[in-house]
């Protein structure tokens, strides 16, 4: 045995007792966050023409709605210039839900999402008579 070798596997199987670990951090877990989008919205995110959208994302802790719409304009050119009317500010011609709840009932666009949690985008109707 070389001078040493027995102390260096002393120290190290010591050293857990003192408080240092040779483990990596655990990795933040990621949440998933179902995006369901419906016509003209489809296609600003690569959805072609069809009728309805869906998309499942990861998100990590604390991520909001607001970061999480900031992502897809990032990911999408074509969606930042249509559904937003200024950087992080949601496009009047848009209406979110969250978990089938108007956004502004659910929390508003800071709102942490969680798993599970399903956002939708749907363009905003109007008139009638």
């Amino acid at each position: 045995m070389r001078p040493g070798a027995g102390l260096a596997l002393t120290l190290g199987a010591l050293l857990p007792h003192y408080g240092y670990n040779h483990a990596p951090p655990a990795a933040p877990s990621l949440a998933q966050v179902r995006i369901e989008v419906y016509p003209w919205l489809t296609e600003l995110l690569g959805g072609g023409r069809s009728q309805h959208l869906i998309m499942d994302m990861a998100v990590s802790g604390g991520e909001t709605v607001r970061q999480l719409l900031s992502r897809l304009a990032q990911e999408h050119p074509d969606f930042a210039a249509r559904a937003f009317d200024a950087p992080g500010t949601p496009s009047t011609l848009m209406s979110l839900f969250l978990n089938d709840l108007f956004l502004e009932l659910a929390g508003g666009l800071d709102v942490a999402l969680s798993d599970g949690d399903s956002l939708t985008l749907i363009p905003a109707w109007e008139g009638g008579q």
